[in-house]
């Protein structure tokens, strides 16, 4: 028969061969809950990257023929130099300082700006979708898409119709 400080002897090496196995049992638990939760977060960031970044091919809005009516052509381009071209065109041609590029969260949430259409300022964090719309939309979202290189072509409602035909050649070539 085994002494008994054998035996506390043996009933201790029990108990810590019971509380490792219990300690790792849980440090694996804990490892396969980071990561299940990091691939949750990666799925997750996945998932916004695609929609923020993937673009629509169709466009967020779909002007009626009544405002950009087919039959017009976009002429060859014969000057490449942008100074030459604008006056050509007899436009002015400016350059200004970015005032903000601070994003909003808030749509809803009221912005002043400097020129008339604005090239930049506050705006929300979304950008607009491509399109080609009827009514101009928020001027908020259209800042962003500006930041990302698009091109925003703003046009009056009483542009000769010949010119807004032209103007949907120009749009629908892309």
């Amino acid at each position: 028969m085994a002494s008994r400080k054998e035996q506390k002897e043996q009933l201790r090496r029990e108990r810590e061969e019971r509380e490792a196995t219990a300690r790792a049992a849980a440090r694996r638990k804990r490892l396969v809950g980071y990561a299940a939760g990091a691939a949750v977060v990666i799925l997750a960031l996945a998932v916004a990257g695609f929609v923020l970044l993937s673009g629509d091919d169709e466009g967020g809005g779909t002007a009626s023929a009544d405002v950009l009516p087919d039959g017009g052509e976009v002429p060859a381009q014969e000057v490449t130099d942008l100074g030459e071209a604008a006056s050509a065109a007899s436009c002015e041609q400016k350059s200004s300082k970015a005032t903000s590029r601070e994003h909003i969260t808030d749509i809803g949430e009221t912005v002043e700006y400097s020129s008339d259409p604005p090239t930049s300022g506050r705006h929300f964090e979304s950008p607009e979708q491509d399109g080609a719309f009827e009514e101009a939309p928020d001027t908020k979202l259209l800042m962003h898409t500006l930041e990302h290189g698009r091109v925003i072509i703003w046009f009056k409602p009483t542009l000769p119709e010949q010119e807004r035909a032209n103007l949907k050649a120009l749009f629908d070539e892309d």
